[in-house]
């Protein structure tokens, strides 16, 4: 039997979306899995949860840049906000287009109230029994929109 490479393990993943056959298929594999992999402090999980605090990633986004675009005191803006902002712009490729950058700076500042809201205000009831967002019966408030561009559904 062939053996999946962690590039095509982590490709498997990619299109998830919650349907019927997925959630079959995962759950075979949680029960294929070794009780030890599925610890709260097993070495993958304390991996995928923590994330480098050290590293770097340079960018045009500072402290200061947020501070003057939110009105909130610099020392809101953390170095790990900061690079996330910076790594979001690197990733997206965005970071080599100006305009499109300001684009989606205004429309992260707007989203969330000049980064105050980081989760949707609205309870998120109107969202359940949405297809087109993945969302069931009691999806809505559980993937209600959230994070710097207020993502709403499962699949999203």
């Amino acid at each position: 039997m062939a053996r999946l490479t962690l590039d095509q393990f982590t490709d498997f993943f990619k299109y998830y979306k919650g349907i019927s056959h997925q959630q079959d298929a995962i759950g075979e594999l949680w029960k294929a899995m070794p009780v030890s992999l599925l610890e709260e402090d097993s070495a993958w999980v304390v991996a995928y949860r923590n994330p480098i605090k050290d590293e770097q990633v340079d960018g045009i986004v500072t402290a200061d840049m947020l501070s003057r675009l939110s009105g909130h005191p610099t020392s809101s803006y953390d170095a790990n906000f900061v690079g996330d902002c910076n790594r979001l712009f690197r990733d997206t490729k965005f970071s080599e287009h100006l305009e499109a950058m300001r684009m989606l700076m205004a429309n992260m500042l707007h989203e969330t109230c000049n980064f105050v809201y980081m989760k949707e205000i609205a309870n998120g009831v109107a969202y359940n029994n949405r297809a087109e967002l993945g969302n069931g019966p009691n999806d809505g408030p559980k993937y209600k929109g959230a994070g710097v561009l207020q993502l709403t559904g499962k699949f999203n």
